[in-house]
């Protein structure tokens, strides 16, 4: 009989023990969750669900059509935006935490005017040679999206000013001094105006190794403009989608690949991580403010580059 209760004490106390450890975990605000998301932040979503909805969820962590389903009841209940996501909001309503509204200020940061202006590189590699002809001597090479600072120019070049104050000469045909770069690592679009930096965003690009925004130089033509559109495609588990965007601006046309608004991300979806598990189809996402803004902007053809 005494046996039979230490057994019974030894039993309890490893009870005990890992329940203390699951409520030592909390759920990080900072992982957007959706469905497909898996992993031990599912569970512990999914342990919270339970908890706070009685959904009796199985868990596994692996976000199904039953743990989204989950979801959207607590948003419902508790006057959050019902979309089934786990964002900032959804996840501190959850923990009864405060998030951070680092993504929530601006959707746009403008730069001071500069003197210098500058050009982007459009194509993959451009030569810097030390005069102003193609048979001249080739001094440096700047690959694709980055920029060189403009002293002069005449009908076909520009002449620069490189490291270390070395002076070279790059044709014309090579670099673009109205352009919209978007840097897929810090996942910010940069917008150049005759060769200013005139504001930047952030975004979010396509799902990091599945569906990635295509690096390179393309044209994004006034005449491809659209607004109130909905883009369709299909998603990776087979299902479809139709998604309204107000401002639609398709600088891959062949591959239905663009810059629009995206309304079902929350503001703080825009970071230099979403993409990395969370990312589009291959467009670039933007918030609203900033996608009416780039629309508005755009009079005339512009280059569009996507660097790494």
């Amino acid at each position: 009989m005494k046996r039979i209760i230490n057994i019974t004490i030894i039993i309890l106390v490893f009870f005990f023990v890992g329940m203390l450890n699951i409520s030592a975990q909390e759920l990080d605000c900072s992982i957007i969750l959706k469905q497909g998301s898996k992993g031990e932040n599912v569970r512990l979503l999914q342990n919270l669900l339970n908890q706070k909805e009685n959904c009796a969820l199985e868990v596994d962590g692996v976000y199904g059509k039953l743990t989204k389903s989950c979801v959207e009841q607590y948003q419902r209940n508790n006057n959050l935006s019902v979309d089934g996501i786990v964002g900032k909001n959804t996840c501190g309503s959850l923990t009864d935490t405060k998030i951070s509204n680092e993504y929530q200020s601006s959707a746009i940061e403008t730069y001071n005017t500069t003197k210098t202006p500058r050009a982007i590189v459009i194509e993959k590699e451009a030569n810097v040679r030390a005069s102003n002809t193609t048979t001249s001597r080739i001094i440096s090479k700047v690959k694709l999206g980055n920029s060189v600072k403009i002293i002069s120019e005449d009908s076909n070049w520009y002449k620069i000013k490189g490291s270390k104050n070395s002076i070279g000469y790059i044709r014309k045909d090579l670099v673009a001094k109205d352009c919209i770069l978007v840097d897929i690592s810090s996942q910010k679009l940069y917008v150049f105006e005759n060769g200013i930096k005139k504001w930047s965003t952030n975004v979010v690009t396509g799902n990091k190794n599945v569906h990635d925004t295509p690096i390179g130089s393309y044209t994004l033509e006034k005449a491809n403009l659209k607004k109130d559109k909905y883009l369709k495609g299909t998603n990776d588990d087979g299902s479809k989608y139709s998604s309204h965007v107000d401002y639609w601006m398709p600088f891959i046309t062949d591959r239905g690949i663009g810059f629009h608004d995206a309304s079902w991300r929350e503001a703080e979806e825009f970071n230099s991580n979403t993409y990395n598990g969370n990312g589009s189809h291959g467009c670039v996402n933007m918030q609203h403010e900033a996608a009416e803004k780039l629309y508005n902007s755009i009079t005339k053809d512009v280059s569009v580059v996507i660097r790494k």
